[in-house]
Parts: C-alpha cells; structure tokens; sequence
C-alpha cells in the first residue's frame, strides 16, 4: 500500500514538473513564427517621411498594446541587431525588398516571411494598414501567426472608412491646388515626386473611393484638372450641379445622382475684383434627397487667399466677400427654409474676421457640433516653392481653431430641428498621395 502511495506521489511530482517547464517553454503573450510576440522589434524605414515611417510604427506599436498587453520596441532599419524584427513598409531588409523591387500598384499589398521575421508591406498607406490589419487578425486567432501566413491582394475599390451611424449625407472637401504645370519643378524631380495634374487627379480619386462621400466640394479646379478629373468622377456615379459649358466653375459641388436631385444651382463671383484671382467663386447647390424628399443646401467657396502682410486690405476684403455668401444664402432662404452647409478653403482661421462675420450671422463650426472628431491633421507643405512635406506646419487645435478649411451650419435654428452633425475629420497626412497643402477634410451628417 506504501509502495503505491509513493509511486503516485512520484508520478504528480513528475507530472507538475513537465508542466512547467512546457509553461516555461512556451512563448509568452500571442504566437508568432512559434515566437513569444514579445521577442519581436517593430521596424520602420528610416528613409521614410515620420508620417510613414516612425509616426505610423509607433502607431501599429499601441495598438498590438491595447489588444495584446505587449509592448514592442520601435526601431528603424539602420539599426543592426540580433532580434526577430516586424517590418512596416520599405525598410531595407531583403525581406521588405521583395515587395517593394517587384512590379505592384498603390494598391496592393502583401505579407513575407522567411520563418523568423516577417514584412508586412503595401504600394500605399491604405494598403499597408490593410497588412496590418490581417496580421492583427491572424494574431487574435487561436493559432496566431505561422509559416504560412502570407496574405497578398488589392485593395482597389474597397470602402475603407464607414460613415458614422445613421449617416445620410457625407460631405467632403479638398482644395486641388492650381497647378497646371507639364513639366515637374527641380524640388520634385529630386526627390521623384510627380506634381503634375495627370498623377494628382488620379490620388484625388482613391481619397473618393476611400470615404465615399454622398456630395464633393472642390476648390482651386482649374479646366486642365476638370479635364482629367471629371471623367473619373463621373464613372463613379457623381454628378455636377452646376453646368459650366459657358462659365467654368473653379468651386464645382458633384453629389451622387443615384441619391440626390438638384433643385437650383448658381455660381457667383465674389468681390471686391481687386481681390478676386478668378478663382473665388461660390457655387450654391439646392438638393434634394430622393428617398425621404428633405433637401438641404450646399454652399461651396474659396475666399482669397492672401493676407495683409502680403497686400493691404486683404483680410477686410476676405470680410466682405463673407458677408456676400450670407447674402446670397439670406436671399435663397426665402423660398429654401432648411439646413444651410457653408464649406471650402476661407483662408482664414475661427478666431479671423470673416469667420467671426459668419458666425455673427449664426453660421456655427460643424466640428462644434460634431458627436465625433479628429483634429490630427492640419496645414503641410505642398508648393513649386517648398516642395512638398507630409510635416505639418501646424496641427489643428481643439474646437477647429487652426483650420483655414471649414464647414459652417447655417440656418441655424432650422438646422438644429432637422440636421445632426455626427463626425467631423481632416484626412492625416500619412493616407493621402501628395495633392495640395489642404488636407482633404469631411463631415457626417443625419438630415432628418
């Protein structure tokens, strides 16, 4: 009997022991390549621009904290090190390489492996997050991440950031920068970077099928860029409100013909003359939804664009040109009693004076009003003088107050009866093709 009891106390013992040292073999935190998640190093390319290289690792780098308690060193590719390494992007390791020497688009991506590191890699931002999205996904599977993971395909076409709920009406807003250049300036020949119309409408139309907007504000639109652009929009399903055939419209409004008619639509120029480049227009277009028949009205402009340091009498000029948008809207009001949306490139900030001048009207910020916001992004390099730098020049602040691009409610009090701001967001940088120094930007809104 005292031979059985010490045999089975034996056989626990040698039991619990096995136990534990496979606990203290096995990889601590999520499985990757039969690794600890916590053995790994986050790599980003040096030779990249912060926003797509340490901004955007340090991001990855707080999310795989948040979902899986693991905190992973960022470092760039020069440094040289004994570690397992996670890539993002095109860092100089021949794992990176193999994405990057090949043939692809912006729009696709791909994951490597060699069975100890791993690259996630895409043609482009969004399809870079795209990666990374399927890795974090593979890391949440009871399997975790192994030799054969190896995802590779096209985002092109995807919609990629979903409206807030109940959103009926997504408005979003870029100015294009006039441009129209056939050759590219020394600044950006240097750094192989192509300014040229052809290049910029064709990133201006991934940021449309990214956000899918119901309606498209669009400011500094010469006619070489309308020539090459359009066409685009057309295909997918936009419309323009305004028919330009005798007048060309340099602040067009496109919405979505299979949701909206167009009840009027004018263009007006804004003066004073002296402070009109051509380009300062406001373009009104009355819509009307087809499903539930409610209508709201959008008002797209740019203000001129200089200040009084650079020629007297510009701010004040800016002033006048606001109190004539709310002239036109007080006019249009008398037969249109609904929501007013006043947006575009005001080359002016909130706390400005033609700013000030709407909001004495009761014109209030759609950011104030907002459910949700992003503020991240703000004003960056984008000219034939300084090239173009996804660095900001400055962030915009809490409330909006940075921001020289806005969307204004008007009509206030009908506006708060029948129309919700829900989300409001300037477009980072990091996702967006070198276009103009105006991050695109977009509200959410539920018209009642």
């Amino acid at each position: 009997m005292k031979t059985k009891q010490l045999f089975y106390r034996i056989s626990v013992l040698m039991l619990t022991v096995m136990i534990s040292l496979s606990v203290a073999a096995a990889p601590k935190g999520r499985t990757l390549l039969n690794r600890s998640l916590s053995d790994f190093l986050l790599m980003y390319p040096t030779a990249s621009e912060p926003e797509e290289g340490k901004m955007m690792a340090e991001s990855f780098a707080r999310t795989i904290e948040k979902k899986f308690g693991v905190t992973l060193e960022v470092v760039s590719d020069s440094l040289r090190h004994s570690k397992p390494e996670i890539m993002i992007g095109a860092t100089d390791r021949g794992l990176s390489q193999k994405f990057y020497e090949a043939s692809h688009t912006m729009y696709d991506y791909a994951v490597h492996t060699d069975g100890r590191n791993i690259a996630l890699c895409g043609g482009g931002i969004w399809a870079l997050e795209k990666s990374f999205r399927l890795f974090i996904a593979a890391l949440e599977s009871p399997a975790g991440v192994n030799r054969d993971f190896a995802p590779s395909g096209s985002i092109k076409g995807e919609y990629l950031f979903p409206r807030a709920d109940s959103c009926n009406l997504r408005l979003l807003s870029q100015s294009v920068w006039r441009y129209d250049g056939d050759t590219i300036p020394k600044w950006w020949r240097i750094r192989r970077k192509d300014c040229r119309n052809p290049v910029r409408a064709a990133a201006y139309v991934d940021v449309v099928t990214a956000y899918r907007p119901d309606v498209i504000a669009l400011q500094e639109y010469s006619p070489k860029m309308k020539a090459l652009l359009e066409p685009k929009l057309t295909a997918q399903g936009y419309v323009k409100a305004f028919n330009d055939s005798l007048q060309h419209n340099f602040t067009p409004i496109y919405y979505l013909a299979d949701k909206f008619d167009v009840v009027r639509a004018d263009v007006e120029t804004l003066l004073p003359p002296e402070f009109n480049t051509g380009m300062n227009t406001v373009t009104t277009a009355v819509l009307r939804f087809k499903k539930n028949k409610r209508m709201v009205v959008i008002m797209n402009t740019q203000l001129w664009s200089r200040f009084d340091k650079e020629k007297k009498g510009s701010n004040f000029a800016k002033v006048d040109q606001a109190k004539q948008i709310i002239t036109i809207a007080d006019s249009l009001r008398r037969g249109f009693d609904v929501p007013y949306l006043v947006v575009g490139d005001m080359s002016s900030t909130l706390s400005m004076y033609p700013m000030k001048e709407l909001m004495k009207a009761e014109y209030v910020p759609a950011v104030w009003k907002a459910t949700s916001k992003d503020f991240r992004s703000g004003y960056h390099d984008c000219s034939l003088l300084n090239g173009y730098s996804r660095h900001q020049r400055f962030k915009d602040a809490p409330r909006g107050m940075n921001a020289i691009d806005h969307i204004m409610v008007g009509n206030i009090k009908e506006a708060d009866r029948t129309l919700k701001v829900q989300a409001f967001g300037r477009i980072m940088p990091e996702f967006v093709f070198p276009l103009s120094a105006h991050a695109p930007f977009y509200a959410d809104f539920w018209v009642k």
